[in-house]
């Protein structure tokens, strides 16, 4: 069975080899994982306003195929511990001026 990646946040992730090479790129596909949220004023600290956030169900997921792994945020993977199809991308890499231009891997 051939094993399928299919990117489900809203950029290109861009995998690179050793010297910074586009070795894989997973361009956005159609429907991006979310997690829901909802923010609450609390206050405010020196003028600034002050919220709180929690966090609840992941959707625009698709169920769980065999040998179909999602690319998502870590905040949908952590929302959905049970899931053994999602990863992440890992060992960021940054240009001179400290944005990230791509991973060297996905974490599972």
């Amino acid at each position: 069975m051939k094993e399928t990646i299919l990117n489900r946040v809203p950029h290109p992730v861009y995998i690179l080899g050793e010297n910074n090479e586009v070795i894989k790129t997973f361009h956005k596909s159609n429907g991006m994982a979310r997690v829901a949220q909802i923010t609450k004023s609390i206050g405010e600290i020196g003028g600034i306003p002050i919220t709180n956030t929690v966090f609840g169900k992941a959707d625009k997921l698709p169920t769980h195929k065999k040998g179909v792994y999602y690319i998502v945020s870590n905040l949908v993977k952590t929302a959905l511990p049970e899931r053994v199809d999602l990863l992440t991308p890992s060992n960021m890499v940054r240009d001179d001026t400290g944005m990230i231009i791509g991973c060297r891997s996905l974490d599972l």
